[in-house]
């Protein structure tokens, strides 16, 4: 079988940042989310800046209408993201 990696893309306009991913499965969803925050919180660290957690969402999409999309448990600074 062949194994496919995960490709993110990030997009940035002026003070704005979305983080694009492509998912099969949600605990692979959550894992790499969390550690690309984990990253960036690092990077905000290191140059003194802060972003505010109440302030970020996610959205999900789904291709299969018939399934509801879970809530998945992504967090910056240990506060949850709506």
């Amino acid at each position: 079988s062949r194994i496919k990696k995960n490709n993110g893309q990030t997009l940035l306009f002026a003070d704005d940042l979305c983080q694009i991913e492509i998912f099969t499965r949600k605990n692979q969803a959550e894992n790499t989310i969390n550690i690309f925050l984990l990253a960036l919180e690092e990077w905000l660290n290191k140059w003194q800046l802060r972003m505010a957690p109440n302030k970020c969402c996610y959205v999900l999409f789904n291709k299969n209408n018939r399934k509801q999309c879970e809530d998945l448990s992504i967090k910056l600074y240990g506060i949850q993201i709506n």
